[in-house]
């Protein structure tokens, strides 16, 4: 996890420490968890306090691997596993810090710090698999067989972990790596242009330092917290030994006696040493543990198939819940996952002998502190015991898919079958959030704005990835004006109402209505997307503007996702596995979610705004018939529940003139196309017909 204050010390003497270096036509070991983390803080321009723009993202990793692989690099990626015993309380306290990072986090924080979302080591998998990169998830934490490797290798290391300056390997700190590719001066190719460590130039600069002795200097400095700058190396040439055992040397915390430090730090400190103790009541030894699971399940954690806390709920039976952006108003977005973990625990434990029939987890409380509850693991179902670890893969495909659709409440196969492979567990999701949600309110508004979120990527398959709307211009502005003038030489009727659709859209299934997608409809409809792809710069003169209700719900959606990811994967796939950067994109979906709140028919208005894109609108208006009989009670006449719960604005007219400004952003691109439409929601536009 780092040795506090060397990177610095190191960058502020970069020139004795750090060499010019060419990277290409070689093997480079990557550390997983560094890089997927440094990838967003350095290159994705994302939003982090919507919950997170996986598409961006997306888009990032996959580029850095295209660099690499265009310089004939061999990428190696190792990601942690399981946590240690000796990082568990520097865990607990990083939670701590990311539980009141989170409390006040805000679109005005963003601009200084990050912070990164639920799904972001899934997506960046998501990449490497669809390019082949060769990956692996160590059972625990991978940092001794990433420089194994790369001795062995004779290659590089590439993370931003400043373990590495004393691991003896060649290190490239992340932020020394250009961001593009030149050509290779001295042959055919390319190359990446960076700076690489040496441990021998770290040794010339203290006269008798050895190799042997880095490790020993990074468990004092680590230990100690305060990087030594002045070294007395008169006697580092003496032979020193150790006769007692190392293992039983205990951590003693150092009390300080300077004036009054009865500061909540330290009750922190106190409450983290408090949990660590309760913690480590229920530790196991790792290496008995492993040997004692089924060698399919240790190979497909290998291949990085499961999370890492799939470990330490098996050899400690807790989990550290994760962080979101959230309103700290409510319970954390975990408890509506509960039911999930409870299941996925009930089938890991079974691994083990032992009568605990409980774990634990580590969940943020609504004044920002962290305690540790109790969950019962889920050992039947429907009067039906669950599977064993041992016979989980034994048991048919149709039994595996049973314990998910009874977790999830998914009855209607019907229409779970009727749907794209792709999104029938996304809509499985959908389903067991609304019926376990937290927050009282209607879901009528978000249910629509996950619905038209789904969408986006179908957009982005036909025409390209638009995220600016002056680009998107620039590239189809001359189409557009073609499609105009070609659909009013035909005599096409560019204004369908809902009676003209219904006659012919719901004759098909929603699969025919989505291979069917028309190219130039895409087109017509991709302005109305990129304009709510970007936040509102309103959220950073007003941060009180910001409605941490709305990332709320989302994160408590986003958090039933993951943990349905998982279930499915530890049971087997019964359902294609959900590629969240096609589906989520949380600033697409706190605006859609603002702008559906202020529509009293909200159908009505998506209808209005796709008219251009018949295609698309049939597929909308065909997938929406099949999946309201598993939302009965969040669809009711038509009309907007949330929106009776909403307090009057304080300036109506400026939040009309928004939406109107936001609407013509779509219709901009054919000038015509309100002419003769009838917006429900703008008494005003009967008077178009005039």
């Amino acid at each position: 996890m780092g040795i506090p204050g060397l990177t610095t010390y190191i960058n502020n003497r970069s020139d004795r420490y750090l060499e010019y270096y060419e990277l290409h036509n070689t093997y480079l070991v990557i550390d997983g968890n560094s890089v997927c983390c440094s990838i967003y803080n350095l290159y994705a321009k994302c939003n982090c306090a919507f919950g997170g723009d996986y598409d961006n993202y997306a888009q990032c990793v996959s580029d850095f691997f295209n660099d690499l692989l265009r310089c004939k690099v061999t990428p190696l990626v190792l990601f942690d596993g399981g946590s240690e015993n000796k990082k568990f309380r520097t865990i607990i306290k990083r939670t701590k810090q990311k539980i009141r990072a989170a409390w006040s986090f805000s679109p005005l924080n963003q601009r200084n710090m990050k912070f990164f979302p639920l799904m972001l080591q899934e997506v960046f998998i998501d990449v490497m698999r669809e390019k082949n990169i060769r990956h692996v998830q160590c059972l625990f934490e991978a940092d001794n067989d990433i420089a194994s490797i790369a001795r062995i290798l004779n290659c590089p290391v590439l993370s931003y972990d400043s373990d590495f300056y004393i691991y003896g390997t060649l290190y490239i700190p992340f932020d020394t790596l250009d961001t593009y590719v030149v050509k290779n001066p001295n042959g055919n190719g390319y190359m990446k242009c960076c700076k690489i460590y040496k441990v021998e130039n770290l040794l010339k600069s203290f006269k008798g330092l050895h190799q042997s002795m880095l490790p020993l200097a990074a468990i004092l400095l680590g230990f100690s917290k305060d990087y030594v700058v002045h070294v007395n190396t008169y006697h580092l040439n003496r032979s020193f030994k150790f006769d007692g055992d190392i293992s039983s040397l205990t951590y003693i915390e150092e009390v300080y006696k300077e004036g009054n430090n009865e500061s909540s730090e330290e009750e922190d400190e106190d409450d983290e040493i408090e949990i660590a103790n309760i913690c480590s009541k229920t530790e196991l030894v790792p290496q008995n543990v492993v040997s004692k699971l089924p060698m399919w399940f240790v190979n497909e954690f290998l291949m990085g198939r499961y999370p890492k806390y799939f470990m330490d709920l098996i050899v400690r039976y807790i989990y550290v819940c994760p962080v979101q952006v959230e309103d700290y108003r409510y319970p954390s977005s975990i408890i509506v996952s509960l039911k999930i973990i409870s299941v996925i625990f009930g089938i890991l434990k079974s691994a083990i002998i032992s009568r605990i029939c409980y774990m634990k987890y580590m969940v943020r409380t609504q004044n920002k502190k962290i305690i540790c509850c109790k969950l019962q693991s889920t050992e039947t179902m429907n009067n039906f015991r669950l599977p064993s670890l041992f016979n989980l893969r034994d048991i048919p495909s149709l039994t595996q898919r049973e314990i998910l659709n009874n977790t999830l409440g998914i009855t209607d196969m019907d229409c779970i079958n009727e749907l794209p492979p792709e999104w029938m567990l996304y809509i499985g999701c959908i389903k067991y959030w609304i019926h376990q949600e937290e927050c009282s309110l209607s879901h009528e508004c978000y249910l629509y704005s996950i619905f038209i979120c789904m969408l986006f990527n179908i957009v982005d398959s036909k025409i390209g990835r638009y995220r600016s709307m002056h680009t998107f211009q620039k590239r189809y502005c001359q189409l557009i004006e073609t499609v105009k003038q070609q659909r009013k030489k035909n005599n096409c009727d560019s204004c369908y109402t809902m009676n003209q659709l219904c006659g012919n859209q719901y004759n098909g299934t929603i699969i025919e209505a989505y291979n069917e997608i028309d190219y130039n409809d895409c087109v017509l409809a991709a302005p109305f997307f990129i304009s709510y792809f970007n936040m509102n710069k309103e959220l950073y003169k007003n941060p009180k503007k910001f409605d941490r209700f709305t990332v709320h719900v989302f994160a408590e959606f986003q958090s039933c996702l993951r943990h349905a990811m998982n279930l499915n994967a530890l049971l087997g796939y019964p359902y294609p596995q959900t590629k969240v950067a096609n589906l989520f994109n949380g600033t697409l979906l706190y605006n859609l979610s603002n702008n559906f709140k202020t529509r009293y028919d909200i159908e009505e208005y998506i209808n209005i705004v796709l008219q251009m894109s018949p295609s698309l609108l049939r597929l909308f208006n065909t997938f929406l018939l099949k999946v309201k009989s598993m939302f009965p009670f969040k669809f009711q006449n038509g009309t907007n529940l949330r929106k009776k719960h909403r307090t009057k604005p304080k300036h109506p007219k400026i939040k009309k003139s928004i939406s109107s400004e936001i609407d013509s952003e779509y219709f901009s691109a054919d000038d015509d196309l309100n002419e003769a439409c009838y917006d429900p929601s703008n008494r005003f536009s009967i008077l178009n017909h005039v």
